[in-house]
């Protein structure tokens, strides 16, 4: 069944196709004709019914697209077609697509073959070129060119018929309009000279794949050579020197010649050697790497023989051309053979590695040089690298120069990875160079670092607490980083490298899992693990004190910049601590009641023209300059403020995924960034406690404290008015009294900014000085006796 469904198949096909190819009138190539009472057998043309498989009749519908399901009816599990619905079922099928091909190039020269015979003054030659021409869409010329414009061709035939020549870009151009394989035949002359200098010519020719060259020069006894020959034949007769050869693709064909020279009776090989010796002490072994430049005259040598130092192993031998080397022991001496895969002369170089272990900590280990066997001069260097922790100092050196390490040649300076400990040269062999390596044990470097972290905290009236942690680590090897946090407190979210972190807990540290750092252009890359957590603490009193810690990691820290935000309402008095505090946060400035402006909220993306008042008063920060606080690292420290509200406002409302961490407290707390902002710093932490205190007191108290301060001044200055009269008189006549108002009044403006009452008060006595010197002055009546006078 399925070999006659096949058969149909191929008919209908047959038939379809037959109809477009005479609809387009092409030549009746590849037609098949048959009887047609065989055609009607074959296609069961007397049955009315066409009886396919499922299968068979699933791939003519496939054929068809899909687009025509004819009416069928299923017999003993196979399909019948009228003869009708079978013929419209063929109507829709899809003739076969045939794609054009591509053509690689308009023509291929696939293979030429050149021959040449030599006279006294040129060389004639016959070229054959094997070409291949591809139809074009349009009718028209193909021009190839052929030889540059300097040949001198004598006749060009295409097929064995005269070609059409033309000259175009300097070149000889073969135009034809044919198509298909066909042959090119050339003949041309290059003048040369067959005796004189200098015994040689180029030939320019076309890129071919396969090129051969048969070339007569009417010399005896000469040898010759010919660029990119792969394969080169000589045969001598009739005083004829007939060389065959077949080059490699090329552009020119370049031959010389010249007479063969007598041959020579052979002496002994000789070998001469320079090495360049590389000495590396590890802390297990000494490893010599040494490169030897061998030259072979006057003979060839099939291998070569060197003497091993004592002591060492041979790992690897390489160069080329070299077969299996071997070890050998002779008399208790060991020696290392290298055989060549074909006899070796001339110039070469052989690469050996070699090293001696070092199993006791402080020992003395030698070194005596791979020793040529049989050669008649070795000459070398040596440079001592150290790679490890040992100390090393040279106890012996016979036979050896003492160089600068700059001496050296480049190619052994170039090998180190590291300066050159000892430099030294030698002239020939024996010698020896004895090195005493004293081992020390390392110790441990830092493999991770916090380059900065970056806190900002907020305090609220009544007792709460939260924290925002950032820290940049650059890390190799640690997993996990161990923070200690105060008791009680509520870790709300821990996120790593910006990915949520799952933190474990180990005898009351907190163990957060580190990330390692990849590789970028200038270093490690740091990444940030984000902290941020809850605490209570008491309500905000009249007069009281407080003491916040900053979590310090079991990582030195770089530099620390910490935001703390404090309630507005209350003046702070004193800062202590192991913090480094801002000027206005320390000394006097805060006893005399200086306050930091209050600052309003920042929202998370603030527009310029809006907050940058607000930004200026934010940005009014000064340290020590023995913390070096750079304005970048400032601006960062701000923005981590900027955003700490509206980071910690998703964490309550767990809009940020934590694994392990609720993130979402049972009571709500409003977190403004608000208060009065102060900074801190400090630079390389290592695992000491970051603390800071402060006292404060509520402006109510401080207003009280003030204004009994200002009534007992004010009564002290009462019950010492006579003595001030008399300090006063006795200033007004020793001095010029009249610039003592506006001295107390630069006073009183240079108070204003840390005590408005003093500053106030000194105004007064300003005024009054003012009034008693001047005004009071200016009315009084004049001395009538000195106006007599």
């Amino acid at each position: 069944m399925r070999l006659r469904f096949w058969i149909q198949w191929c008919l209908a096909t047959i038939i379809f196709l037959s109809g477009t190819v005479a609809a387009q009138e092409k030549p009746e190539e590849g037609r098949v004709s048959i009887p047609w009472e065989e055609f009607r057998k074959l296609l069961e043309l007397d049955k009315d019914e066409i009886t396919l498989s499922w299968e068979e009749f699933q791939k003519i519908l496939v054929q068809t697209g899909g687009k025509y399901l004819p009416p069928f009816q299923m017999k003993e599990e196979t399909v019948v077609l009228t003869r009708e619905q079978f013929k419209k079922l063929l109507d829709q099928m899809k003739p076969p697509v045939i794609s054009a091909v591509t053509p690689p190039a308009d023509f291929l020269i696939t293979k030429a073959n050149y021959q040449g015979k030599m006279t006294k003054d040129n060389v004639l030659f016959r070229v054959d070129f094997s070409i291949e021409i591809f139809p074009k869409e349009k009718d028209q010329f193909l021009k190839i060119p052929l030889f540059p414009q300097n040949i001198a061709l004598k006749e060009v035939l295409l097929d064995g018929k005269q070609a059409l020549v033309v000259l175009e870009n300097n070149k000889h151009v073969l135009t034809t309009r044919a198509v298909g394989r066909h042959k090119i035949t050339v003949d041309f002359s290059l003048k040369t000279a067959l005796d004189q200098g200098p015994r040689s010519f180029s030939l320019p020719i076309p890129i071919t794949p396969i090129t051969s060259l048969d070339l007569e020069i009417p010399l005896k006894k000469i040898e010759v050579e010919i660029s990119n020959a792969q394969h080169l034949e000589m045969s001598k007769r009739a005083g004829l020197t007939h060389v065959f050869a077949l080059l490699a693709p090329s552009n020119s064909i370049d031959v010389k010649w010249r007479r063969e020279l007598p041959e020579v009776i052979k002496g002994p090989a000789k070998i001469y050697a320079d090495s360049i010796n590389h000495i590396l002490i590890e802390d297990d072994a000494l490893r010599v790497n040494a490169v030897i430049s061998l030259a072979v005259l006057q003979n060839t040598i099939p291998s070569i023989t060197l003497k091993i130092p004592e002591g060492y192993s041979i790992l690897s031998v390489q160069g080329s051309g070299l077969g299996d080397w071997r070890e050998l022991e002779r008399e208790g001496t060991k020696f290392l053979e290298i055989p060549f895969e074909y006899a070796k002369k001339g110039n070469f170089m052989v690469t050996i590695t070699a090293e001696k272990l070092l199993p006791e900590n402080s020992m003395a280990a030698d070194f005596t040089g791979f020793q040529v066997i049989d050669a008649i001069r070795q000459k070398g260097f040596l440079g001592v690298e150290l790679k490890g922790t040992s100390e090393v100092t040279i106890s012996n050196a016979e036979g050896l120069d003492r160089l600068d390490v700059s001496e050296l040649p480049p190619t052994l300076i170039n090998r180190s990875q590291k300066p050159l400990l000892f430099g030294f040269k030698y002239l020939h062999h024996p010698y020896t160079l004895v090195l005493d390596i004293k081992k020390h044990k390392q110790l441990p470097i830092i493999s991770t670092v916090v380059d900065s972290a970056s806190g900002v905290t907020l305090f609220t009236e009544d007792g709460k607490l939260v924290h925002r942690i950032i820290y940049k680590i650059r890390n190799t090897s640690k997993q996990f980083l161990e923070l200690q946090l105060p008791k009680d407190v509520q870790v709300w979210s821990v996120f790593v490298g910006g990915e949520p972190a799952r933190p474990r807990i180990n005898e009351n540290k907190i163990l957060i899992p580190l990330n390692r750092s990849r590789q970028g252009t200038s270093g490690l890359v740091a990444f940030d693990v984000e902290l941020i957590y809850y605490e209570k603490s008491k309500r905000f009193g009249w007069f009281d004190r407080r003491e916040v810690e900053f979590p310090v990691p079991d990582i030195i820290i770089s530099q620390m910049l910490w935001s703390v935000y404090l309630p507005v309402g209350y003046t702070y008095l004193q800062f202590g601590g192991t913090v480094e505090k801002e000027e206005i946060a320390k000394g006097i400035w805060s006893l005399l009641g200086a306050e930091r402006d209050a600052v309003t909220e920042i929202p998370a993306e603030p527009s310029a023209p809006a907050t940058g008042a607000l930004m200026r008063k934010v940005r009014k920060s000064k340290f020590s300059p023995n913390i070096a606080i750079s304005k970048e690292e400032l601006e960062v420290q701000m923005d981590n403020e900027r955003v700490f509200s509206q980071r910690v406002q998703q964490i309550q409302e767990g809009k940020v995924p934590q694994p392990g961490v609720t993130g979402v407290l049972s009571i709500r707390i409003n977190i403004p960034t608000t208060g009065q902002l102060y900074r801190f710093a400090k630079t390389i932490v290592s695992e000491e406690p970051l603390t800071l205190n402060f006292t404060f007191a509520s402006q109510g108290t401080t207003r009280i404290i003030k204004g009994l301060l200002l009534f007992l001044l004010l009564l002290i200055l009462y019950s010492l008015r006579k003595r001030g009269q008399k300090l006063f008189m006795f200033i007004r006549e020793r001095y010029q009294a009249k610039h003592l108002p506006i001295i107390f009044l630069i006073i009183a403006v240079f108070f204003w900014m840390f005590s408005r009452i003093l500053s106030i008060i000194l105004i007064v006595v300003s005024l009054a000085l003012f009034y008693k010197l001047w005004f009071k002055e200016q009315n009084q009546p004049k001395d009538t006796s000195k106006m007599t006078e």
